[in-house]
């Protein structure tokens, strides 16, 4: 809030505090740590930038030898590094780097995605990782420098031993890919919305599919058939929105991962909010309620 000359308190949102104009090229990832503390901006003109959220200032620049198409802090408040996931946009390589060390050499590279990683995310309360690539697959590996990133513990991280006891390969099976990964703040699960329009809530502890959402044009196509239907809207606003949502899906075709948007939990973790052709949908993932 603000105090306006008439002494009372006006609610201003979001307020402008201070543009960086520090890429050069596109910026293909935006993270912030666990905490909240940290934020990195990498880019396709081969540079990540760190910035203290607090003090709005700029703090380390990382110049790399490769394209970045991911990024993401993997470890923990207080710990003695500040360590950073960096995919390779052109291979399946993800690098670990130290964010706040000037040269940017790789802590090690991790290889066991064989295509572009496009999303990572860390789990604090397990301390693993999550990865995915644009060949459907999603990865697991711990956020431990020690065990160089192995695969996660049982039971202790998670409560499998074999990737295949999982639903892990619903992409690859779907021949589709998560074009958006988001962590639930109470670390139990996460979702993903994938280059065929489904939302889906897997455990992070099992691997296994929770719940499926269709949000495909064909479901709005046969809901828009139906004048009782609660999603029905004017059949030239129709026309319009479909016109534009066929545009999107060539896009994500040819491989933008970011022309669907996004999907993200809230700070409670029980809705889930995500881009339809009608609006942006919030669903109570408890009860299923809009």
């Amino acid at each position: 809030v603000s105090t306006q000359s008439t002494g009372k308190k006006q609610p201003v949102g979001i307020e402008f505090v201070k543009t960086f104009r520090c890429h050069t090229a596109p910026v293909v990832a935006l993270a912030s740590s666990s905490d909240g503390a940290l934020l990195v901006s990498a880019s396709s003109d081969r540079t990540a930038k760190l910035f203290d959220v607090r003090t709005f200032d700029m703090i380390n620049i990382l110049s790399l030898d490769f394209a970045p198409g991911a990024a993401a802090f993997v470890s923990s408040p207080g710990a003695s590094r500040t360590l950073l996931a960096l995919a390779d946009a052109n291979s399946g390589t993800v690098h670990i780097v130290d964010a706040r060390d000037a040269d940017a050499k790789s802590i090690t590279t991790l290889t066991f995605h064989k295509a572009p990683v496009h999303r990572i995310a860390f789990v604090p309360s397990a301390n693993i990782v999550i990865s995915a690539d644009t060949a459907g697959h999603i990865e697991y590996w711990s956020a431990d420098l020690e065990s160089n990133f192995a695969a996660p513990k049982c039971p202790e991280q998670v409560a499998f031993r074999f990737k295949m006891d999982t639903d892990l390969f619903t992409f690859v099976k779907a021949k589709t890919r998560p074009v958006s990964l988001a962590v639930s703040p109470t670390g139990d699960r996460f979702a993903t919305l994938g280059a065929d329009r489904r939302v889906r809530i897997f455990s992070i502890r099992t691997g296994k599919l929770l719940k499926e959402y269709d949000e495909s044009l064909s479901v709005y196509s046969q809901a828009q058939k139906d004048e009782n239907n609660l999603y029905r809207v004017d059949s030239i606003d129709f026309g319009r929105r479909m016109a534009i949502e066929r545009d999107i899906d060539a896009q994500v075709a040819a491989g933008d991962n970011a022309a669907l948007g996004s999907v993200t939990f809230d700070a409670s973790g029980h809705f889930l909010l995500y881009p339809t052709m009608l609006g942006v949908k919030v669903v109570n993932v408890e009860t299923n309620a809009l």
